[in-house]
């Protein structure tokens, strides 16, 4: 590619200080250069140099990908804490609770969707919800409408 010649400058004005259009030129000129020896040494990366960056830029974007879903479950999952002011799903239930086990297969907790939003166990926001739609879902099938409990569940 033949080299930018860049505009023909107007004779110096004040002082030393190139004119705009000077510097204007030369930063095209500049610019262009620095594109050709992207665009040069792009072409001489060999294939498995090319493969080798292809991994990195995957990695670097699923890091980011997973960071972005734990920062959007913990806003989530604060906003869902805010509704159960009285903490009433803030713990598991307690082993002595008469038939719980039998209704509820599954049980779970603020506590310990906690624990997996801060180590990071959620992949996706759908395996997030699944499991505040389970906690919400475990303590309707439990508890008699009308209680705290189906209300709060509710609520969330």
């Amino acid at each position: 590619d033949a080299p930018v010649d860049p505009e023909p400058s107007p004779p110096p004005s004040e002082g030393d200080q190139p004119s705009r259009s000077r510097r204007s030129a030369r930063l095209t000129v500049a610019a262009a250069a620095a594109a050709s020896t992207v665009v040069t040494s792009l072409d001489t990366v060999r294939s498995p140099d090319r493969q080798q960056i292809a991994v990195q830029q995957k990695k670097a974007a699923d890091g980011l990908h997973k960071r972005a879903v734990s920062v959007a479950c913990c806003g989530i999952l604060v906003a869902l804490m805010r509704r159960d002011p009285l903490r009433l799903f803030a713990e598991p239930v307690s082993e002595n609770v008469e038939g719980y086990a039998s209704v509820v297969t599954r049980p779970i907790d603020f506590g310990k969707i906690r624990r997996n939003v801060l180590r990071e166990k959620y992949s996706t926001l759908g395996a997030f919800v699944a499991d505040a739609r389970l906690l919400c879902s475990n303590a309707l099938a439990f508890n008699p409408p009308g209680s705290i409990y189906s209300r709060t569940a509710k609520d969330i």
